[in-house]
């Protein structure tokens, strides 16, 4: 089994991370070891579980000793979950990796480095490589549209994926904590917030994995999501965004992962590689 060592302490900043859990013994242990294989000296890592059935438990309790807080009870969803972790938590840099997300090898060397290239942003964003369940890659998702009025038109003209972007601590005690009102777009209620004082800082590195399966939340509860997006973009008066029904099956269904949308977006994307390689040092996707 691969298994991870500690490196000796250095004086670098204190990275927290929260993976909420449910439920996903087929998918933690390999969440848990990408985040305590990055050989990370100034970690702390917390695992809130909500009651877990499925022998997520026994996954936890095997590397329990490397955790910084770890509990497995009842909590009101994944937002309440990520806040009750983050109320533990004391680090420089925070982030949440869910239990079916990875982070590649060296991701947090790397964010480091970004952090020094641009100390006062309120997050930073790396690529993220979207896979199916056997690990096939579906393309690699580069940060794109970083501005509120882009952001706003979520998927479209602004997106990245979620365990890419790592917040600081000033907009976590300023806009924290998450609304655990929304089921599927807290996250990006809460990017349009730091956006308010704040920039995103885009990094050409790939530093996550996120998996796509039916039981994903984003693809089991599209409905939802789009939902909750409409609501937001009334939320910060931005109406005239507010798609039909029909708009937004047609334009969502394209914007599925999948092998089609992957094709789609290589030719696309064939005249602007350049583009995409200049402004974001994306030549190799290398760490």
């Amino acid at each position: 089994m691969h298994f991870f060592k500690k490196k000796a302490f250095s004086n670098l900043p204190k990275i927290s991370i929260v993976t909420p859990s449910y439920n996903q013994v087929q998918f933690i242990e390999q969440a848990i070891l990408s985040i305590l294989n990055q050989n990370y000296p100034n970690l702390e890592y917390v695992i809130i579980d909500g009651g877990s059935t499925d022998g997520t438990l026994d996954i936890i309790r095997k590397y329990e000793k490397y955790l910084h807080y770890w509990v497995s009870e009842k909590d009101a969803g994944q937002a309440n979950a990520i806040n009750k972790g983050f109320s533990k938590c004391t680090g420089d840099i925070l982030n949440w990796i869910n239990a079916d997300d990875r982070l590649m090898p060296n991701a947090l060397y790397s964010l480091v480095k970004a952090v020094s290239a641009d100390s006062g942003a309120g997050a930073w964003v790396g690529c993220c490589k979207i896979v199916d369940i056997e690990g096939h890659l579906l393309e690699i998702n580069v940060p794109r549209g970083l501005s509120r009025g882009k952001m706003i038109e979520w998927g479209f003209k602004g997106h990245f994926f979620q365990p890419a972007c790592f917040l600081s601590k000033k907009v976590w005690e300023t806009f924290g904590p998450l609304d655990e009102k929304l089921y599927c777009c807290f996250d990006l209620d809460f990017y349009l917030k730091i956006l308010e004082k704040y920039k995103l800082f885009p990094v050409g590195k790939i530093w996550a994995e996120a998996v796509v399966h039916e039981n994903a939340k984003t693809q089991k509860h599209l409905k939802i999501m789009k939902q909750e997006i409409s609501l937001i973009q009334r939320k910060y008066g931005y109406t005239h965004w507010v798609r039909s029904d029909i708009e937004e099956k047609i334009m969502y269904d394209f914007l599925k992962p999948g092998y089609l949308r992957t094709l789609l977006i290589k030719i696309y994307k064939t005249g602007l590689r350049n583009l995409y390689n200049l402004k974001l040092n994306l030549k190799n996707f290398r760490h």
